[in-house]
């Protein structure tokens, strides 16, 4: 009679643990696959102006500048904004990963 009375306190609050930290678990999903998409959105848009503004320039700003040195500038600025929606991207896995361990 006890481990009855026991257990239909305590499961109850088990059911509402489980639901809080799948609640919790799916709120951190959702931040993390939303903060990705705008992570990939904004490189997108930043490599596209960037393309734009560096073909509208004139033949003395690539007599100036190095063409290596400009490929460089559009590669190496994208690819840190890169490294940080891959870095959300592992947040996200290690969401998955807590739900399921």
């Amino acid at each position: 009679a006890v481990d009855q009375a026991w257990g239909e306190a305590v499961l109850p609050l088990l059911g509402a643990y489980a639901a809080l930290q799948f609640c919790t678990w799916l709120f951190e999903v959702l931040v993390g696959t939303l903060y990705a998409l705008a992570a990939h959105t904004a490189l997108t848009r930043l490599r596209v102006r960037m393309y734009r503004n560096l073909v509208q320039q004139d033949a003395a700003f690539f007599d100036a500048h190095v063409s290596g040195e400009l490929s460089s500038r559009l590669i190496n600025d994208s690819g840190a904004l890169q490294s940080l929606a891959q870095f959300t991207s592992q947040s996200l896995i290690q969401g998955v990963v807590r739900l399921a361990g």
